[in-house]
C-alpha cells in the first residue's frame, strides 16, 4: 500500500526523488516533460532544483508560482467550479467509492474525445453518480489493457493517486 504521509506526495518530497534518481543515474540535467500533475511537478522541479534542468515542457498546466497565502482547495473551486471534482477526490469518500468500482470508473475515464463516446464522470457529488452499471469499454482501449490497469487498482487502489489532491497544504508549507 502506498504511504500515508502526504508529505512523501508533496512536490519538494518528490522533485527530490528525482533529483536523486537522476544522481543515481549519474544524470546532471534533464528536460522535463509533464501533463497536469506531471507537469506541475516539472514546473515545481525549476524551483527545488533548478540546477537539474535544461528545459520543461507542460501539457495543460502552466507555470504558476508559489503561492503568498495559503488558499484552500475549497476556496478556489468556488472560483473555478470545473476544479470541484478535486475537491471530492481530496475527501475520503472519492477511495472508497473508486476501490469499490475500479473498473467501472477505469471504463468511465479511459475515453475519447468523440461524440457518443464521452460521459459525464462527476456529477458534483460523486466521481460515479452518472455512471451507470455494465458501461461499455472504449474503443481506445483493449479489453486486454483494461484487465491490466483494473487486476493492478483491485490490488493496490486508488489511494497514492489520490493523495495528489490533498497536498495542497503541504505544498503551500514546503514553498513560503
Amino acid at each position: 500500500c502506498p504511504p500515508n504521509d502526504l508529505h512523501m506526495y508533496g512536490f519538494k518530497n518528490v522533485c527530490k526523488d528525482l533529483k536523486e534518481l537522476m544522481d543515481q543515474l549519474k544524470i546532471k540535467s534533464s528536460v522535463f516533460i509533464g501533463h497536469d500533475w506531471g507537469g506541475y511537478l516539472a514546473w515545481r522541479m525549476c524551483i527545488h532544483h533548478p540546477e537539474r534542468v535544461k528545459a520543461v515542457i507542460s501539457i495543460c498546466t502552466p507555470y504558476t508560482p508559489p503561492n503568498e497565502n495559503y488558499i484552500a482547495l475549497e476556496s478556489v473551486a468556488e472560483i473555478l467550479p470545473n476544479l470541484q471534482y478535486q475537491v471530492y477526490l481530496s475527501h475520503p469518500k472519492a477511495e472508497i467509492e473508486l476501490d469499490s468500482k475500479p473498473e467501472e470508473y477505469l471504463k468511465a475515464v479511459l475515453r475519447s474525445s468523440q461524440p457518443g463516446d464521452q460521459i459525464q464522470l462527476f456529477d458534483g457529488k460523486n466521481m460515479m453518480g452518472s455512471i451507470i452499471d455494465g458501461l461499455h469499454r472504449s474503443p481506445i482501449i483493449s479489453q486486454q489493457e483494461l484487465d491490466y490497469y483494473v487486476t493492478h487498482y483491485k490490488s493496490g487502489g486508488f489511494h497514492g493517486g489520490l493523495n495528489w489532491y490533498k497536498t495542497r497544504k503541504v505544498n503551500y508549507q514546503d514553498e513560503k
